[in-house]
């Protein structure tokens, strides 16, 4: 009986050597590549995430900046309250005090700008404080850079800052299939145009005058004409002085 407890025993110490050796060689492994996980944690995050999602293959709107455009002497410029655009010669106003504006081209409605600092904007000092270069932002600004940021351009070589605000941006993008963006930057103002099928949409904002507003198209035609909103988007400049309201 002892010799036949003493094979037994053997029998089980080496089955639970296999068992021994994984659990070993798992621990190893584990302290041996803990410092790499470490160190690509954000990227294995946004794998994570990406794959969650299902990003792969997503539809990313086009994005560029906006061409230049030419007013035609034709057109008449308005003055409405610190707002100042030109619009084609048969635009009229729907009604007094109103600002939608209709012609041959199609509609628009200009949303009475409101007061907007930049720098006081939790989210726009979140944005900075993550960004890859740490810039000021406006909001069209922003969301002109995370139009940019596509889902394919993460690469397993970008430092985890980069990392961080390519997954930002991924988070925050929405896009609709079929639409086209284009950025409008000057010293003065910042503006983001949305081309969406037979609709735009304008959002701009403006540091030096601390104001932010919109202007939406609705065209004749299905998509909308580019260079008419281009046209009355590029042609709008804005008074900053304190006297300046809306009418």
């Amino acid at each position: 009986m002892k010799e036949r407890d003493g094979i037994s025993t053997d029998r089980e110490c080496n089955r639970f050597k296999p068992i021994l050796w994984t659990c070993l060689l798992i621990f190893f492994v584990f302290i041996a590549f803990s410092p790499v996980a470490f160190v690509y944690r954000n990227h294995l995050a946004w794998k994570c995430f990406a794959y969650k999602n299902d990003l792969i293959g997503v539809f990313e709107a086009p994005t560029k900046l906006a061409p230049q455009a030419v007013v035609p002497n034709s057109w008449r410029a308005h003055t409405l309250g610190k707002i100042r655009i030109s619009f084609p010669s048969d635009f009229t106003r729907e009604a007094p005090g109103e600002l939608l504006f209709s012609g041959q081209s199609g509609k628009l409605i200009i949303h009475p700008h409101e007061i907007s600092n930049p720098l006081l904007d939790p989210d726009l000092i979140h944005a900075k404080a993550i960004s890859t270069d740490s810039k000021d932002y406006t909001w069209p600004l922003l969301r002109f850079e995370i139009y940019q940021a596509d889902v394919e351009d993460f690469r397993w070589s970008m430092t985890n800052r980069e990392v961080l605000w390519h997954t930002y941006c991924a988070t925050l993008r929405c896009d609709s299939e079929g639409q086209e963006v284009e950025g409008l930057f000057r010293d003065d103002l910042d503006g983001i145009i949305l081309f969406d099928g037979q609709d735009a949409r304008f959002e701009w904002q403006s540091g030096p005058c601390g104001l932010k507003g919109m202007i939406v198209f609705v065209g004749e035609s299905d998509p909308i004409d580019k260079v008419w909103v281009r046209t009355i988007c590029r042609s709008m400049s804005l008074d900053c002085s304190p006297k300046s309201g809306v009418n």
